[in-house]
């Protein structure tokens, strides 16, 4: 039985499609999205873990911060 992961966030998604994990769904839904992930063996739980301490949150984060700057945003 797949262990699916749904989520709207297009840079956990990313990580989650590098580290190897196939995605079973992607749709967009007006400006938003969502997705599907088989995450085999592993829980959501962990591979947010992992997410929040990798190099691909701090740059999605940088990424964030600098949209902020630039569309002003505080």
């Amino acid at each position: 039985m797949p262990n699916l992961l749904y989520t709207n966030d297009l840079s956990f998604t990313a990580y989650l499609h590098m580290c190897g994990f196939d995605i079973k769904e992607a749709k967009r839904l007006g400006k938003s999205f969502k997705f599907c992930v088989d995450l085999g063996d592993d829980t959501d739980t962990a591979v947010k873990i992992r997410y929040l301490n990798s190099e691909s949150a701090k740059f999605d984060a940088s990424v964030r911060d600098i949209k902020k700057i630039l569309f002003g945003g505080s």
